[in-house]
């Protein structure tokens, strides 16, 4: 999410806000998941997994939507 498509650069609070809340959101069902599985240590773990991994693709999929339609998108 470097640039919007006019050229500004997106607001870092809306950014943060979004993948923040992406965060909590993985973090949850990755705890939930891992304490099912196998306790509290796992929980703790997969919520961190979960929080990444959510992040990652909120940021990806927004980054996508973000990108004007010129510029070179790399892998398609």
């Amino acid at each position: 999410m470097d640039t919007d498509r006019r050229g500004r650069a997106p607001r870092p609070i809306l950014r943060w806000t979004i993948e923040g809340l992406a965060a909590l959101v993985g973090a949850a069902f990755g705890f939930d998941f891992g304490a099912q599985v196998g306790g509290i240590a796992l929980g703790l773990l997969a919520a961190g997994c979960g929080a990444a991994f959510c992040v990652m693709m909120v940021g990806g999929v927004a980054e996508r939507f973000v990108r004007s339609p010129g510029q070179d998108r790399g892998a398609r």
